[in-house]
């Protein structure tokens, strides 16, 4: 295999991978939602844990996306992935706390 067409490919693996985890969190968050709203009862802990797999999947398909991306455009491999880490830890924790923060009241 060339060198120079691995970051593509992990460019696009990943890319795929990130759309379609993130696909099955929205889903599962939706499905949550929907039935909080048709009856009104507190979502079992469990549930809301569950979306923490895809959640993190997604995350860490969009590293390597984002650090293969800054790879192409010339950072060296470690510096790439460094980064794209530091911003994806970022991100996703702030995103994480601001679901934590609307759905503590829905959970028992």
């Amino acid at each position: 295999m060339d060198t120079t067409q691995a970051p593509l490919l992990l460019l696009g693996v990943s890319l795929l991978v990130g759309l379609l985890e993130s696909a099955v969190f929205v889903f599962n968050l939706q499905r949550l939602v929907d039935a909080w709203r048709q009856d009104r009862l507190t979502i079992p802990r469990g549930q809301v844990a569950a979306l923490l797999t895809p959640f993190l999947t997604a995350a860490i398909a969009i590293a390597i996306f984002l650090g293969g991306c800054l790879q192409a455009v010339g950072l060296p491999p470690v510096a790439a992935y460094r980064i794209s880490a530091a911003i994806v830890l970022v991100g996703t924790g702030f995103l994480w706390r601001l679901l934590n923060r609307y759905l503590r009241p829905l959970v028992r």
